[in-house]
């Protein structure tokens, strides 16, 4: 499928922060921070690397027809990828690229921006112990949460500890925590 350029959107096309901020979730001045934090690392891995993942034979060179020409580009095509979570499909059009392009440039873009963001401290935690350690620099915590649905326990301890009597749903609680 052809996809023609005047469809292709970039980061320059932008008009207004608030454009941006519903499109990335980032304002200019942090969205800029990312950009020149994930210049370098993008710059070591496409210069050893294929966009396939596979190792480079070739020096790199740049061809005009590149799709996502500049860093805001590709941290623009990732961030509206991660804050949208739109179809591959939907994407690739949106950036004027076929689906299969879409999920290279993903597959490639988003381990270098994960790197960014650990290097940057921006990284999420996935740990308990990391989690313990920011939560130790705060006095007040506030926890909020939701109910959601689960499975009926099948032991009577438990079951009688999740149910209320009424004829309701098993809910558990899931916590999430905000620092202040």
């Amino acid at each position: 499928m052809k996809h023609s350029k005047e469809h292709r959107q970039s980061y320059a096309q932008i008009p207004s922060e608030s454009r941006l901020i519903a499109l990335t979730g980032l304002n200019r001045a942090a969205f800029t921070e990312l950009c020149t934090a994930f210049a370098e690392p993008w710059q070591a891995y496409i210069g050893a690397y294929r966009l396939n993942g596979s190792p480079r034979r070739r020096r790199l060179s740049r061809k005009a027809t590149d799709v996502l020409p500049s860093i805001e580009d590709k941290v623009f095509f990732l961030l509206k990828y991660l804050k949208t979570n739109p179809l591959q499909e939907e994407l690739a059009h949106d950036f004027a690229m076929s689906q299969p392009q879409a999920n290279i440039r993903l597959h490639a873009l988003l381990p270098v921006l994960q790197t960014t963001l650990r290097a940057m401290k921006h990284a999420p935690l996935r740990t308990s112990e990391g989690l313990s350690a920011v939560l130790e620099q705060y006095e007040y915590i506030l926890a909020d949460g939701t109910e959601r649905p689960i499975g009926r326990p099948g032991e009577n301890a438990v079951q009688q500890a999740s149910y209320s009597g009424k004829k309701n749903t098993y809910d558990k609680e899931r916590d999430s925590l905000h620092a202040e």
